[in-house]
This record gives C-alpha cells, sequence and structure tokens, in this order.
C-alpha cells in the first residue's frame, strides 16, 4: 500500500515501510541470509548514507537486538566506533559505479551509484524477507 510516498507492507506482526516498491528496483543477483538470521542479534552498520541507514532500521529494529554503528575492521573511522568483521551481523555501504548486494559469512556489502543506494537497500530488504520483484 502506498502511503505518503513510502510503500508499506505487512508480513506477520511486522509492518515494513520501503521507499520504493519491488518493481521500482532493479533486481540484483545475489544469495543472501534470510532475515531470520538477524532475529534477536546486535546489527552493525557502516554508512554515511542516511537514506538508507533508514531504510535498514525501519525496518529491521524491531527484529534485531540493537542497531549499532560500527567500524570496519582494518579501517580508518571518526568517532569512538566499535570495530567489527563479518564474525557478527554487519551491514556496509559503500558508493561505487558497480550496483552489487554481497554476502561474505555475516557481512553484508551493499554497492551502488549514490543516487541509487536507496533502491538497491531496498532491493536488499526485499531479498531477505523473500519479496520477490520478479
Amino acid at each position: 500500500i502506498e502511503n505518503n510516498g513510502y510503500w508499506f507492507l505487512n508480513i506477520g506482526q511486522f509492518q515494513l515501510a520501503f521507499k520504493y516498491n519491488p518493481k521500482q528496483v532493479e533486481k540484483i543477483d545475489s544469495e543472501l541470509k534470510n532475515v531470520n538470521q538477524y532475529s534477536d542479534q546486535p546489527l552493525y552498520i557502516s554508512s554515511k548514507y542516511q537514506e538508507a541507514y533508514s531504510e535498514i532500521y525501519v525496518n529491521l529494529n524491531n527484529i534485531v537486538q540493537r542497531i549499532q554503528f560500527a567500524c570496519e575492521e582494518n579501517k580508518t573511522c571518526d568517532g569512538n566506533l566499535p570495530i567489527k568483521n563479518c564474525d557478527s551481523n554487519f551491514i556496509i555501504f559503500d558508493i561505487s559505479n558497480e550496483t552489487n548486494i554481497t554476502q561474505v559469512k555475516n557481512c553484508v556489502f551493499i554497492e551502488s551509484p549514490i543516487e541509487n543506494l536507496t533502491q538497491t537497500t531496498d532491493e536488499f530488504l526485499f531479498k531477505i524477507f523473500d519479496i520477490r520483484n520478479d
């Protein structure tokens, strides 16, 4: 259901909200773990992009134990952030000329041009919640 520029979907006890609907995003071929992987676990985020972070927060905050910014191991980050690697549930956003979603152990790398980052983030969410866009 579209309302005030967002698309809402009820799945079980959860109401999800997306900036885009599945027909508005590019389908990306990637193997990702199901949303159950995140249930009652901390979720770490590396992102400088508020809108993409907000999509994750709105849709996973009631599923995960907590959402916290973190610094990727072997990277330099501003602030006093915990250092995390792929042993933890960790979503890392990056700007790239290519659009890609990759899972390595418990890390998900979401890469795209900045103008498509929210669409790519929604595609990630569609995939982990098993919402198809075909």
